[in-house]
């Protein structure tokens, strides 16, 4: 199977880790609301279909670019995105370039002249790279929109370098790559995941290393955000009056005699889950634990399966035993996870995590390794589950610039929920039943193997307890981020 696209990661299909920032004890009722007579399925009736496509009025400038258009009532803002159909995994330099080209100015104007006059207009600017896509939106006060239209076409076309910007883009690299590496749960969730569904070779580990960074000509990212107009783009725009941005469009921006064609993304394969155990060491009290396996293919029910799941596993029956009725851990959380093809392959990932310190650890790993044998079937649990996951469904509202990205979404093809309306989801929940999700649980999790990762004092950890999930392998931050020796990360 070839993967193409990074897969969501941190906090997995949306958040089940349960704890507040105060560290207090949160009762049931946080983790799946419900009230003293338990929710009425009538309470959440069927969302109504909106057909995104048909509140999208879509134009052409006179270049023949596409611009799709949703009203805005607000006459006095607007949002405008330039959109390129290739991302990080079709030129792994071009987030490097966008994040570099914060920090420039053009021929004309300094970096911080630009700000100025971004901030003086009333307008934002910022750039997004995706795996898949680039983004490049200004929004804002909609009676300043061809000023800034004209800064942000400027600076495109006559972005310059200098040494002192690329010596301050170097030492924001190497703040964020410090930091990164300082934050536990990155290190424990958003960090592994990759490692080990794709192994070395994974798009999260797949980075320009800061040696190589200092080494690089500036004018090389230059030169990319300069090449950005010679591939067709479409536009995005938000607000009123579309005749006014065609005409600003068409007066000031250019294009080729003949675009480019983009180049074909990179393949990332996944490799075999299972029989690892990634141990890190950290001298601290507290330790993190996180096991991933695979799970099962992709499919619609899957997905809705997956996220009732979420709810009822990971909200539910892991946070209650390990947290609430335990108390033994500040952190605790099961969830799924996806990848995506551009093949059209998906699968779903199961990833369980807990926090704790050096002394409930042992009792937490037991608790753990229940968990990932049996799942109890609990009505009233299930129940409240159903429910709230019918209620996301049923009270999910997409307006404004949100109905057309969703729309984009669903152009892309099936993968996460915003690849879907709310109602075929909703249609779905009512009818899944308590052995259908049992069902899945024994085909998703039940008897698989794990790969594990161990982040804590090592010297003080019995790694013994560990054997069971496979061989023991000793890493070191900089490997796990492929960040190389000159980022000194202190712990």
């Amino acid at each position: 199977m070839k993967i193409s696209k990074l897969f969501t990661i941190g906090l997995l299909i949306f958040n089940s880790i349960a704890y507040n920032n105060s560290g207090n004890k949160m009762n049931a009722q946080t983790l799946v609301k419900t009230d003293s007579n338990g929710f009425n399925y009538e309470e959440f009736p069927r969302p109504k279909h909106v057909n995104y496509a048909n509140l999208i009025e879509n134009l052409r400038t006179q270049q023949g670019q596409e611009l799709s258009y949703v009203p805005n009532n607000d006459e006095n803002s607007f949002e405008l995105s330039y959109i390129f159909d290739m991302g990080r995994h079709h030129n792994k330099k071009l987030k490097y370039a966008l994040k570099y080209m914060n920090f420039l100015g053009t021929d004309k104007l300094t970096g911080q002249e630009i700000k100025n006059k971004f901030h003086n207009l009333g307008i934002k600017y910022k750039s997004r790279v995706l795996s898949n896509k680039t983004i490049l939106t200004i929004s804002g006060v909609k009676k300043n929109l061809e000023e800034g239209v004209l800064l942000l076409e400027d600076l495109l076309n006559n972005v310059v370098s200098d040494e002192s910007s690329y010596k301050k883009y170097l030492e924001s690299v190497y703040n964020s790559r410090k930091n990164r590496a300082q934050r536990r749960i990155e290190v424990s969730l958003i960090a592994f995941d990759p490692l080990s569904v794709f192994g070395e070779n994974s798009p999260y580990r797949d980075i320009i290393q800061y040696p190589e960074l200092k080494k690089m000509d500036p004018e090389e990212f230059v030169n990319i955000i300069k090449d950005l107009k010679n591939f067709k783009n479409r536009f995005f725009y938000n607000g009123s009056d579309p005749k006014l941005i065609l005409d600003i469009l068409n007066k000031h921006h250019r294009v080729p005699k003949e675009f480019k064609n983009y180049n074909k993304p990179k393949i990332y394969n996944p490799i075999k889950i299972g029989g690892k155990v990634y141990v890190i060491n950290n001298p601290s009290n507290e330790v993190e634990v996180a096991f991933i396996t695979g799970t099962t293919e992709y499919s619609v029910e899957n997905l809705v399966l997956s996220k009732l799941l979420t709810y009822y596993y990971g909200h539910g029956q892991i946070v209650n035993k390990l947290r609430l009725e335990e108390n033994l851990v500040t952190m605790a959380h099961g969830g799924i996870f996806m990848l995506e093809s551009h093949e059209g392959i998906r699968d779903f990932h199961m990833e369980n995590f807990f926090q704790t310190d050096l002394n409930g650890l042992s009792k937490s790993l037991s608790l753990m390794k229940g968990f990932l044998k049996d799942m109890e079937e609990d009505n009233e649990l299930f129940e409240r589950s159903k429910k709230q996951l019918l209620k996301e469904y049923s009270e999910e509202r997409v307006t404004n610039s949100r109905i057309f990205w969703r729309n984009d979404l669903i152009k892309e093809g099936k993968f996460t929920s915003r690849h879907y309306y709310p109602q075929e989801l909703y249609d779905i929940t009512k009818k899944i039943t308590i052995k259908d999700l049992k069902n899945f649980y024994n085909k998703s999790i039940k008897d698989h193997k794990f790969d594990v990762m161990v982040y804590g004092d090592l010297s003080k950890i019995d790694l013994d307890q560990f054997k069971e999930f496979g061989e023991i392998k000793e890493i070191d931050l900089n490997y796990l981020f492929n960040f190389s020796d000159e980022i000194k990360i202190e712990q």
